[in-house]
């Protein structure tokens, strides 16, 4: 255990429904990251915690059972979830760098292998970019709710002096430092905007380095819930370099 926890690089299995499978997921995550810790942090009704707990908990090296909120919060303030994970248990368990799987998520691969020449501090997140004008006109989170983002730049210009476009990101998966939540814990205002701009325009706030990595978003990732083929995962996974990490995916995998 002690080699494991010294890795730096640790995982955060992120689950709320599916037991059979989020035992698969686990079974996964075993059988190809086993080197390396793997928390978990229930998103579900508490009731239903222990549950899980006794099915899941022997895969799980850590578990924490977020508290009651409404399920339409946790999904619009998931960095607040975690953040609530990371100052109530996270905190002292032993990791530099968390990589944020949810259930819903294949990782057919070694995390090291998908992140070569990862350094301890740096965040990556799917589908990191720079939001343009064109950015905020297509994208729902920047025109739908138009006035929520507005606030959001009015908010980090008169706080934080920060004028620039804000990032945006996908986040169905994140590799996130320490370092992240120890500044996020102190920020005033972190119900205004969306987690997948808030979240990336923070760390840059912060400054904390980015691992700038092409996910495939739009083949072999996508935030729309549409599941990735079956068939497109076997063709992947029989490229040496092909996709390891496919979202989403809703049925259990046979990765024997």
């Amino acid at each position: 255990m002690d080699q494991r926890a010294n890795d730096g690089l640790a995982t955060l299995f992120w689950f709320y429904k599916e037991p059979a499978v989020c035992e698969n997921r686990l079974d996964i995550l075993a059988r190809h990251n086993g080197d390396r810790p793997v928390f978990g942090l229930f998103g579900g009704p508490p009731a239903e915690a222990a549950a899980f707990e006794a099915r899941l908990g022997p895969r799980l090296d850590d578990l924490y059972a977020a508290p009651a909120a409404d399920p339409q919060w946790k999904w619009l303030y998931g960095d607040l979830v975690l953040l609530d994970w990371y100052e109530r248990r996270g905190r002292a368990l032993a990791w530099e760098q968390i990589a944020v799987v949810q259930w819903d998520m294949l990782v057919l691969g070694p995390l090291r292998d998908q992140f070569p020449g990862l350094e301890p501090g740096q965040m990556s997140l799917p589908h990191l970019r720079r939001l343009t004008e064109a950015d905020e006109n297509a994208w729902y989170w920047t025109s739908g709710r138009r006035g929520e983002y507005l606030q959001f730049r009015q908010h980090i210009r008169e706080t934080r002096g920060y004028d620039r476009q804000p990032l945006g990101c996908g986040f169905m998966f994140g590799i996130m430092p320490r370092a992240f939540f120890e500044q996020y814990r102190s920020v005033a205002g972190k119900e205004i905007g969306f987690l997948e701009y808030r979240v990336p325009t923070y760390a840059d706030i912060f400054g904390i380095p980015f691992y700038e990595k092409d996910f495939g978003v739009g083949t072999a990732m996508n935030a729309i819930n549409q599941p990735i083929s079956p068939d497109f995962i076997r063709g992947e996974l029989a490229k040496p370099g092909g996709w390891r990490l496919f979202h989403p995916y809703y049925e259990p995998w046979d990765d024997r």
